[in-house]
């Protein structure tokens, strides 16, 4: 788990099947949206919140290699985060 003000020009480093928790703090877990430049080495997951419980967005892992990922958060005045992911084998 990652603060999502902690993301900005960060490089994280993930497994194959690994997903990132992205904790946004006082924004609303579903005020994000994400782009990942390489679709084929990680996906961005949106947060959701189902009634019973919030989940946090996150970045999940799916081959060995590295992109770039941009998160624009819809509530506006917040310049996007964009943080590079590097996705290793087990």
């Amino acid at each position: 788990t990652m603060e999502a003000n902690d993301l900005q020009g960060a490089e994280v480093e993930l497994l194959v099947g690994q997903a990132l928790n992205i904790n946004t703090g006082d924004l609303a877990v579903d005020s994000y949206t994400g782009e990942v430049a390489d679709p084929e080495v990680a996906e961005f997951v949106a947060g959701r919140n189902d009634g019973s419980a919030e989940f946090n967005p996150g970045v999940t892992g799916l081959a060995a290699g590295t992109t770039q990922v941009t998160m624009i958060n819809d509530q506006g005045g917040i310049q996007p985060l964009e943080f590079t992911v590097v996705v290793t084998e087990k």
